[in-house]
């Protein structure tokens, strides 16, 4: 912001450091923790590989989203103090990858929890599916004066073929200064579609194509 006041805190997490902890461990949310008490409190948005166990409760509760969901959520491993710790530190939104071809956005207990996209050509998941390459943009809009967040906006672009960039989709606001948001275009997930996908072998082992299941 103006006069080199802080706005926003962006904070990128390790979802699987090594091979004793396979989840956000408790040193990096100490750190997070410590990190937030000692600086100013502004809203922030955090950054992870792998989808906290949050974004499996928020489809079991039924809470619309925004985009698909085309594939099993594979979890992170559990750590009940990840996500309590993520709303004392201010965050207003998260960002994950690691299921390719999901790419919802969904509101759990005042945090909206998103999938990034699957821009990249060398995993699963394809431009000759149903589900088209796309990746996540996400904009960061001050107040007139340049002294505060106001919105956090959020959309993705398609990929048009040849690495072209398409149309625009599912556009936007995750989040506002001015208080909370109805996101009305947003749908809840099928009863028989979440029953199917929880079934499904995590698509990252058996390159399971369900492409076609969508909301």
């Amino acid at each position: 912001g103006r006069d080199d006041r802080p706005v926003a805190r962006l904070v990128f997490f390790d979802s699987r450091m090594d091979q004793v902890h396979t989840m956000i461990n408790d040193a990096q949310l100490d750190w997070f923790s410590n990190l937030t008490q000692s600086l100013p409190p502004v809203p922030a948005l955090a950054f992870y590989h792998i989808p906290l166990q949050e974004y499996q409760d928020a489809i079991d509760a039924r809470k619309p989203i925004s985009g698909g969901i085309h594939e099993r959520i594979c979890v992170d491993g559990p750590n009940p103090r990840i996500f309590p710790v993520l709303q004392s530190g201010r965050v207003v939104a998260g960002f994950c990858g690691h299921d390719h071809t999901n790419d919802f956005c969904v509101e759990w207990k005042g945090v909206q929890l998103c999938y990034e996209g699957s821009p990249g050509f060398g995993g699963y998941g394809n431009r000759d599916l149903p589900y088209m390459r796309r990746a996540r943009i996400t904009e960061l809009q001050l107040n007139e004066d340049g002294t505060a967040l106001a919105q956090v906006r959020s959309w993705k672009r398609v990929d048009a073929g040849g690495s072209v960039a398409g149309q625009a989709v599912d556009e936007e606001v995750l989040w506002s200064s001015a208080g909370r948001l109805a996101h009305a275009a947003r749908q809840a997930v099928a009863d028989e579609v979440c029953q199917v996908l929880k079934a499904s072998t995590p698509k990252y082992n058996s390159m399971l194509q369900s492409s076609e299941i969508t909301i």
